[in-house]
């Protein structure tokens, strides 16, 4: 029931954003203004969808989260403490910035000469102050709905070091091995791993894909007005959100990069291992590992979205200045055109 209100709450939006962009396309400003707030919208909705359809999913994984962390020994424990620390101060972060852009578009009204927190259009006259209040009541809640859905970011960042780390502890465990039921266990445990790894990756693939899909036209779109006359107050709004959209989109490529090195780390720790000597049976299995840890574990579509990775994130970064360069451009040569 709440999932189904908290879509509609977000369509009710983003309708009338897109109806902005239409009425007001030859108002540069406005237009652009509409277009970034929609793709937040756009995402709350998008998220929502993922999330209920890979609710199975998400459980399982969280599931065995939960399991290995109450079963963990102390060298496990002290391994997971390390990427706890070594992703939460980005997370934290993330969420601050998120709660701060829906504060600062909440406020905005009362600092600007706008009667409300977006341009939104409506197909009814809003004149009332009780339509007001409640169109902007609705609008703040969306507002706060977009960095709500931030943390879901956040999960899946936290997903992928949790299965960085389980693929580290296998690979220590790798060099550890002394009998042959150890070499069991290890088999077993991989091939488990990589279930759970295909398993996120499936869960987690369409809300990475319609994180960079909007990421990437909100920042286009939100410099506009650091290219125009626009107030202080209207930029510092568009300017968190670039600051958001940016650091989502890193969020999930430095530990889908790091998968990659953890999944790749196995094939080397177990051929560095006691392995001399094993049956032949155990030696098959043994090069299946080293065979298949030559494919890591990548967050990717086919066709759609590229492995993830922090390479990409740069290549996503360089595009997007791209595209700035050439927006501003064409914003130059339209001020110099009305000037004459």
């Amino acid at each position: 029931m709440l999932c189904c209100l908290s879509f509609l709450s977000a369509l009710c939006l983003l309708i009338p954003l897109c109806n902005s962009v239409y009425q007001d396309w030859s108002d540069r400003l406005i237009m652009t203004k509409s277009i970034c707030l929609a793709c937040p919208v756009l995402l709350v909705a998008m998220k929502i969808l993922i999330c209920r359809f890979q609710r199975h999913r998400f459980k399982i994984l969280l599931q065995e989260l939960i399991k290995f962390l109450k079963e963990a020994n102390k060298p496990e424990r002290k391994v997971i403490d390390y990427y706890v620390k070594k992703h939460v101060f980005l997370n934290l972060s993330l969420s601050i910035t998120g709660f701060l852009t829906a504060l600062i578009f909440v406020i905005g009204p009362f600092l600007l000469s706008t009667p409300l927190p977006t341009d939104a259009k409506y197909p009814f006259l809003i004149n009332s102050s009780f339509r007001r209040f409640i169109i902007y009541l609705h609008q703040s809640i969306v507002a706060f709905q977009v960095a709500s859905t931030m943390v879901i970011d956040c999960l899946c960042a936290s997903l992928l070091w949790f299965t960085a780390a389980r693929f580290e502890i296998l690979s220590q465990d790798f060099k550890n091995i002394q009998s042959e039921s150890d070499v069991y266990l290890r088999i077993r445990q991989h091939q488990y791993l990589l279930i759970y790894a295909k398993t996120l990756r499936i869960a987690i693939r369409g809300l990475v894909f319609s994180t960079l899909l909007t990421a990437t036209t909100a920042i286009v779109f939100a410099s506009v007005p650091f290219f125009t006359p626009a107030s202080l107050m209207i930029k510092a709004q568009f300017a968190f959100i670039v600051c958001s959209a940016g650091t989502l989109v890193f969020l999930t490529a430095w530990p889908a990069d790091h998968l990659i090195i953890t999944t790749s780390k196995i094939g080397t720790a177990a051929f560095n291992s006691s392995w001399i000597g094993l049956p032949p049976k155990l030696l098959k299995c043994w090069i299946l590992i080293l065979k298949m840890s030559q494919k890591p574990i990548t967050i990717n579509i086919a066709g759609i979205l590229p492995t993830l990775s922090l390479p990409y994130f740069f290549q996503f970064v360089s595009k997007v200045f791209s595209y700035l360069a050439t927006l501003r451009i064409i914003i130059m040569k339209e001020i110099v055109w009305s000037g004459t």
